[in-house]
């Protein structure tokens, strides 16, 4: 019990970052949420100015959204609406001329100086209005929205104002998702920032007003922006909020006003705006970030913006995690944060699945891109110094790169700095990892004197065995630490340590792979609570072989549930007080423990007649009999089997697994045939290279009747104390080649056919405190003088 909570402890601590980091998230967003409660836009008042709107306009495609903007801004009546046109787009210049037909309050003015900021720049110069909106030429206004906008302007201290935005028909996948983003933008980050400051990330360049006053001037920064040597020419709305609250100007947001854009129609064009606006915000936070005005004024705001520098790292842990914990087989911890992710995201969009629903149906595709903008943002910021945009800048005025070798290799050189950070943040994952990992020591024959096996057994000298002090198991295809840990009741971190020459990395293991699992390890008996199963088990009935197959790596069983998985009586009978009769065959396969224990069963009866017999066996997989009773069973005559001439069902455990029996009885099993004895432990093969690792605790159980009670081929580590071996027709405990690391301690054996003990070589063995009378006098009781390798200890009474 302890180990297992020492193992679920390891595991809290091994994730215990990504809690830390989910809890810093998770306080600081439900911070914001609290104190975005009591924001509140600036209502109508009233308040009357001028309002000149300015649109740049270069190439729009298609040009109808344009026009149907253009009729959104003249339907709230501005004083002017000025639109600087590149000379290159005829289209917009020729449809825009016959609006001016129309309507005397339209300005044309046609540009050849290429970029946003300098038609901006064009537009505010040439404005007449005290208000000055910078309009997107695909942004649509909702009507009657003018008196909304111009009301914060009331304070003569407000220099920025911007509405909420929203996306004007929802079609894609790549709009929604766009859609998702600007409503976690304008109801969560806006919010907050509008309440506790005076002062915004951005007023986006959708639609931006400001008061002439807070920009006239600084159109010739805005112009000729540079960051680390590049002239800036995307970004331009990040600029100007920075420049007017550098000045002192207070910027506002209203939330009363909703403008419409339609968003990206793909979702290739999606990321590659993403990339450019992460571009824009980490150039422009770092500029506030080292200007003395915002820590001076907008603590707030600068905690806002160095948060948001963090977030992509933070968030990317996430999924190396999740990654991970696939890798290390922690599938709980996995299936913990898929569920985790949909059931957060759910609470975070909900101001958003209030008035778009159906979007709940791309929750698991929105989580997805949001760890990919995370990856995103981190190549943002290792390309921070690249300018340009998809749409508004024609690729031919921006300086070419060489096209050569070294143009090649500066463009690559981004994607592999992106690599390297998330393969540093994974390594730092598991360099932690194995940081937390406690070293197990290995106990060797020099520095053990006495290892105390169970309660009711005195220390011994197993130390003193000179040879090789563990068993080998061969990894299989499916196969984890954890799990073969779980399959012998063995310390995972004592397993690690005895391989840290052969496998540095623990989560990272070879199939055909011999791995040490130290004798150490070993030697404790399965115990039902302490088992972890890590799936379902399979449970078929064959006809053809009257057999039932358990099946299912990491799976654990018991007779009620083979019963209800089959529920067909033939098969397996269930008496009264928890008396079971077994009518066919059964096998546990590979992986897979059974438990038979007085909880479930106070006997098993396996049918056994002149008609036939029935066995149980496993096959690389695991059995524990613990305070039960196991006997064959002839319906006939309703007694045990007492002809073993013909046949008698018997228990075989094989190859790789354990079968361990405590405080039980097992009596009237097995006959003469090979590996039929009654109770046996085998593995195919004994070699020194055995691919084979079978082992088991028989302790404080009683064995009489059988044909050979005991018997052991190729075991290790096993231990026999504490039982009663009476009266079985050929031996008590017959130990066969490749046996190793075998103790028999603490035994009563009594008239146990031609010998208590029959032996072939074996190395360390070491058999004392056990009582012995003969029931053929001539035979000694255990030939052991003779044997070599093994150990033997004079104090058996006999």
């Amino acid at each position: 019990m302890a180990e297992l909570l020492n193992n679920y402890l390891y595991i809290l601590l091994l994730y215990f970052p990504l809690g830390v980091i989910g809890i810093w998230r998770w306080s600081v967003w439900i911070a914001k949420k609290v104190i975005a409660k009591k924001y509140r836009p600036v209502g109508k008042n009233g308040y009357n100015n001028t309002l000149s709107i300015v649109v740049p306009v270069y190439n729009e495609e298609p040009p109808d959204i344009f026009f149907k903007a253009l009729e959104s801004w003249i339907s709230n009546e501005p004083d002017e609406i000025i639109a600087v046109i590149d000379y290159t787009d005829e289209v917009c210049i020729e449809s825009f001329k016959k609006f001016q037909e129309k309507n005397n309050k339209l300005i044309l003015i046609v540009t050849k100086r290429p970029g946003k900021r300098e038609a901006l720049s064009d537009g505010i110069r040439a404005a007449k209005g005290n208000i000055i909106a910078l309009v997107d030429s695909d942004t649509i206004w909702d009507p009657n929205i003018k008196g909304a906008l111009l009301s914060p302007f009331a304070d003569p201290l407000v220099g920025g104002v911007g509405p909420r935005q929203d996306v004007w028909d929802a079609n894609t996948l790549a709009r929604r998702l766009f859609n998702i983003h600007l409503d976690h933008r304008y109801f969560d980050e806006m919010t907050y920032l509008a309440t506790v400051a005076n002062a915004l990330t951005c007023i986006s360049g959708r639609t931006a007003l400001y008061r002439k006053k807070a920009i006239k001037d600084v159109c010739e920064e805005l112009e000729n922006e540079t960051f680390m040597g590049v002239k800036c020419i995307s970004g331009d709305d990040k600029c100007l909020t920075r420049l007017a609250q550098e000045r002192g100007w207070k910027v506002r947001y209203q939330a009363n006003v909703r403008v419409l854009t339609p968003g990206a129609p793909d979702l290739l064009t999606l990321f590659k705006q993403h990339i450019r606006w992460t571009r824009n915000s980490y150039r422009s936070d770092l500029k506030s970030l080292l200007s003395k005005w915002i820590w001076k004024r907008e603590k707030f705001l600068a905690f806002h913006m160095i948060d948001r520098f963090t977030q992509p790292f933070t968030l990317i842990l996430g999924p190396i995690y999740f990654i991970f914990s696939i890798i290390w087989g922690h599938w709980l911890a996995a299936g913990i944060l898929l569920i985790w992710w949909h059931f957060s995201r759910g609470i975070k969009l909900y101001p958003h699945l209030k008035h778009r629903p159906s979007d709940i149906l791309i929750l698991p595709f929105y989580i997805f891109t949001t760890y990919l903008m995370a990856i995103l943002k981190i190549y943002a910021m290792v390309t921070i110094r690249q300018q340009g945009w998809i749409t508004r800048w024609d690729k031919g005025r921006l300086q070419s790169e060489p096209n050569n070798i070294l143009g090649a290799i500066k463009l690559t050189v981004p994607y592999f700095a992106t690599a390297l950070i998330i393969m540093l943040l994974s390594f730092g994952v598991i360099k932690y990892k194995y940081f937390i990992t406690p070293i197990t020591p290995i106990l060797n024959a020099e520095n053990v004197t006495t290892v105390n096996i169970i309660d009711n057994c005195r220390q011994t000298v197993l130390n003193n065995f000179e040879n090789r002090q563990s068993g080998y198991y061969t990894i299989e295809r499916g196969d984890t630490l954890s799990m073969i840990a779980n399959k012998y009741n063995s310390d995972l971190f004592g397993i690690i340590e005895a391989n840290n020459d052969t496998i540095p990395n623990p989560d990272y293991i070879e199939i055909e792979q011999r791995l040490r699992i130290p004798a150490l390890e070993l030697r404790n008996a399965l115990e039902k609570n302490e088992l972890i199963s890590f799936k379902k088990p399979e449970i078929t009935f064959d006809e053809s072989s009257n057999t039932i197959y358990i099946e299912g790596r990491g799976s654990i069983t018991t007779l009620p549930e083979i019963y209800n998985a089959l529920n067909r009586k033939p098969v397996i009978e269930k008496l009264s007080n928890k008396e079971w009769l077994l009518k066919t065959n059964l096998l546990v396969r590979k992986g897979v423990t059974l438990v038979i224990d007085d909880n479930d069963v106070s006997w098993l009866k396996l049918k056994s007649d002149k008609d036939g017999f029935v066995w149980l066996q496993s096959n690389s997989g695991n059995i524990l009999i613990k305070n039960t009773k196991i006997t064959s069973w002839d319906e006939g005559n309703q007694t045990p089997d007492t002809n073993y001439e013909d046949g008698r069902s018997f228990i075989l455990a094989r190859q790789n697994g354990r079968m361990d029996i405590i405080n039980s009885e097992l009596s009237f099993l097995g006959y003469k045939d090979s590996l039929k004895f009654g109770v046996a432990w085998h593995a195919t093969d004994i070699s020194s290279t055995s691919s084979y690792l079978i082992t088991g605790q028989i302790l404080g159980s009683k064995f009489y009747n059988n044909y050979s009670s005991i018997y052991l081929s190729g075991t290790f580590e096993t231990m026999i104390a504490n039982n009663e071996i009476v009266h079985n027709i050929q031996g008590g405990i017959d130990i066969r080649n490749g046996v190793s690391n075998l103790l028999i301690e603490n035994n009563r054996l009594y008239d146990n056919g031609d010998d208590n003990c029959l032996q072939n070589p074996s190395s360390r063995q070491i058999m004392e405190h056990n009582k012995v009378r003969q029931a053929v006098a001539s035979r000694p009781l255990i030939g052991l003088t003779s044997i070599i390798n093994a150990i033997t200890i004079p104090n058996n009474d006999q």
